[in-house]
Formats: structure tokens, C-alpha cells, sequence
């Protein structure tokens, strides 16, 4: 059982980092230059 927890919880994670960063690339994109600028900044 444990086995079956650890991986569910470890989907849960992944998709909720996909939704983070689906949410980041849409607010990016409604607020232009400045959010683009941010994220060039986190890359590196």
C-alpha cells in the first residue's frame, strides 16, 4: 500500500507543477514584455 501511495503522490506532484506552469505561460503571455523578461531571468 505504501508502494501505491508513494506513486500517487508523486503524479499528484507532477501534475500539479503542469498546472503551475501552464498558469505561469498564460500570465506570461496576458502581461507581455515584463513576464517575459521574469522568466528569461528565472531560465538562467
Amino acid at each position: 500500500m505504501q508502494d501505491v501511495a508513494f506513486i500517487g503522490l508523486t503524479v499528484l506532484f507532477f501534475v500539479v507543477m503542469a498546472l503551475l506552469g501552464a498558469g505561469v505561460d498564460r500570465l506570461g503571455r496576458r502581461h507581455g514584455v515584463d513576464a517575459d523578461a521574469t522568466q528569461q531571468e528565472a531560465g538562467q
